[in-house]
């Protein structure tokens, strides 16, 4: 009796397809969204992750949402031009570049969460409390992850 083998080539995919076509549909609401706030998919991000109170640099904060440095800077010149935040030295070290969050971007950050809740009210509103826990739970595992290894790449 012969052993059938799968090849690689035929394996099913089963995870990826569907984590693409959710992210991909999430970022089309979000641009759509964002837009009319005049930001795009990332500021939302990144103005989440800046607290009023305690003004981070550029390192701390790509690290806090999972990118590059640069790809932090670039989005913080964006930022920057619109007034949301302002670059100064650090008074402790004077070679870091701090980013602090201005009151315009507190406006805005805060516009951020309402297009958040918004669309987060769409999505649980479809699911029960059971289907959300559990949904929620596989989510997680899968963000953290992803995380992972993406830290080693990067």
């Amino acid at each position: 009796m012969s052993e059938s083998r799968t090849s690689e080539a035929e394996k099913p995919l089963l995870l990826v397809p569907p984590l693409l076509t959710i992210g991909k549909a999430t970022r089309a609401l979000s641009t759509i969204a964002l837009g009319k706030i005049g930001l795009v998919p990332g500021h939302d991000v990144l103005l989440d992750a800046l607290d009023p109170e305690r003004p981070v640099t550029i390192n701390v904060l790509a690290d806090v949402i999972n990118i590059r440095p640069s790809t932090a800077s670039k989005m913080i010149d964006h930022l920057e031009a619109k007034g949301y935040v302002a670059r100064y030295r650090g008074t402790v070290d004077k070679r870091k570049t701090m980013i602090a969050l201005l009151p315009p971007g507190i406006d805005a950050r805060e516009q951020v969460h309402r297009i958040w809740r918004e669309m987060d009210a769409d999505l649980v509103a479809a699911l029960g409390p059971d289907e959300l826990r559990d949904t929620r739970e596989r989510l997680e595992q899968v963000r953290q992850l992803l995380d992972r290894r993406l830290r080693r790449l990067r």
